[in-house]
């Protein structure tokens, strides 16, 4: 009897699942990255098209457990609103599951089932057949998760493109407390709240330290002109730690893709008003000019020191000039003079107000000044 019932669901297992099958559930859960394609190759005489329509040297895919499938370049609806052409992203988090000798992705773009032949597939390594004739080949990505290298907030500034980029600044804070001031080509303009639940603040921490931000370079730039730039910074122990410039999308693939989707986050939370000055948030970067020196913030650090200023205390404390803040698009003008703690800003009516950091910012967050 024994005998019967085993054999019968050995049976029952091999008949559900077939040994290709089971091959691709157990391989192809994890991360996968694109091998770049080369456009020299020729297929039956004609030049071989991209493997996918999108960014495809940054292509990825990530399969979890349940069927989720994780985009990581993320799926976007061109649609025009309100006439400007604003892109609406759709996340990167979909579905996929295998049919046979078939991987399936649900593309939200198409709002339909992407079909893939599988060609090849190992622990490391994955061929899936695009188009029915074209190989595309991905590589399994095994990443060390550095857990010293954490961050409690990071700060994600947009200086816009000749287009339609959006033009914004965001705060997001491992307590789940997210701050947006938008100013152009965005869900709403002016200054708002919102929240993201902790694990996302986890899931948004992970994927940068899988870019390994904290030894990338300062600045990554694309020679091509007009093209969006963003400004990165990210905050430990409420101090600058690290700060990133990609202009032109010149960075490496893994620290876009954990990017990306912040750029567009406002579109996914709901966003209440509030009130914040616009003391130095109309600026696209800062300049701090003393008689020798120049202290350069880029916007995401100027928005951040924005943040403190939010918070601290009118003062009528006589204090000495080191630095005046020179840019070109200062709004309407403004003066701000500051000995790194106390900023003595302008107003719209002409008056002037003193706050209190407290501590020297600069100081504080190791930028040093450079000669003029």
């Amino acid at each position: 009897m024994i005998k019967v019932y085993v054999s019968f669901i050995i049976s029952v297992l091999l008949f559900s699942c077939g040994s290709k099958t089971c091959d691709y559930e157990k391989f192809i859960q994890g991360d996968w990255e694109i091998i770049p394609f080369i456009d020299t190759m020729l297929h039956d005489g004609e030049r071989t098209p991209p493997p996918l329509p999108r960014y495809v040297g940054d292509l990825g895919f990530y399969f979890g457990e349940n069927g989720i499938c994780e985009n990581k370049v993320g799926y976007f609806d061109y649609t025009e609103i309100d006439d400007v052409g604003r892109r609406l992203f759709l996340g990167t988090e979909t579905r996929y599951k295998i049919v046979q000798n078939t991987l399936q992705i649900f593309d939200l773009e198409e709002n339909d089932w992407q079909v893939f032949e599988i060609q090849k597939i190992t622990n490391d390594s994955l061929i899936l057949l695009y188009e029915d004739k074209f190989p595309v080949k991905f590589i399994k990505r095994h990443y060390k998760i550095d857990p010293e290298t954490s961050f409690d907030k990071i700060i994600v500034s947009t200086y816009g493109c000749y287009g339609t980029c959006p033009v914004s600044d965001i705060i997001i804070s491992k307590t789940g407390d997210v701050v947006f001031y938008e100013r152009k080509y965005t869900t709403a303009t002016g200054a708002f709240k919102s929240r993201i639940k902790k694990e996302d603040f986890a899931k948004i921490e992970k994927n940068f330290k899988k870019a390994e931000y904290q030894n990338l370079e300062n600045s990554y730039t694309n020679n091509a002109s007009d093209l969006m730039a963003i400004s990165v910074t990210f905050i430990k122990d409420d101090k600058i730690i690290k700060s990133i410039i990609d202009y032109g999308a010149a960075s490496p693939t893994e620290f876009k893709r954990a990017l990306y989707p912040l750029v567009y986050l406002e579109q996914k939370l709901k966003l209440d008003k509030v009130d914040f000055s616009t003391a130095l948030i109309d600026l696209d970067s800062g300049r701090f000019k003393s008689s020798t020196a120049i202290l350069k913030l880029s916007k995401s650090e100027l928005f951040y020191l924005n943040s403190k200023l939010q918070n601290a205390k009118e003062s009528e404390i006589a204090f000495t000039t080191k630095y005046i803040l020179s840019s070109s698009n200062i709004k309407d003008k403004k003066i701000v003079e500051t000995d790194g703690r106390f900023f003595k800003i302008e107003l719209s009516n002409s008056k002037f107000i003193t706050l209190d950091l407290g501590y020297d910012f600069f100081e504080h967050n190791n930028f040093s000044a450079i000669s003029d």
